[in-house]
């Protein structure tokens, strides 16, 4: 699954005629980094959740990928946040025993192989990654490495 609902209001002007995931960086756009990595890791059926200019990206990956690929897309009225967006999804989730959810405004060179292999030999329900970088809100585990949390020291008043 890849998340490209967002709004990218903090690309202003830039999002206002283009989604933040097809937003092009280097000559290439966000949501074409995610998804190549997800068809690197031999996966062809995508979900792809919708929100901002929702119509603009089934035309770019229509217009863009390779065929073979099997693509979903999930549309929500509102943001949903990412608990939101893959419960949203979950029609076009559920069949799979394993799925990766993937923000499409997240650039990594992870290898999603390696990291499915991971996942299956640990018998883990979830497997998280995460990049270390300055943030407000931080992923907390317990000291035997099970997600714990998100911390987020801004006071809502």
């Amino acid at each position: 699954m890849s998340l490209a609902a967002g709004i990218g209001s903090r690309l202003a002007p830039l999002t206002a005629t283009t989604p933040k995931s097809l937003i092009d960086v280097g000559g290439i756009t966000m949501l074409e980094v995610t998804l190549a990595a997800i068809l690197r890791a031999g996966v062809t059926d995508i979900a792809v959740n919708l929100h901002h200019l929702p119509a603009a990206i089934p035309a770019f990956i229509a217009n863009r990928l390779a065929r073979g690929i099997d693509i979903t897309y999930s549309f929500a009225p509102e943001i949903l946040d990412i608990g939101g967006g893959i419960l949203n999804c979950k029609p076009s989730l559920g069949r799979f025993d394993d799925f990766f959810v993937y923000s499409a405004d997240v650039f990594s060179d992870i290898d999603l192989k390696a990291l499915l292999h991971h996942h299956q030999e640990s018998s883990a329900a979830v497997t998280m990654f995460d990049a270390k970088r300055e943030t407000q809100r931080k992923l907390l585990f317990a000291s035997d490495g099970r997600f714990a949390g998100i911390s987020n020291p801004i006071r809502q008043e």
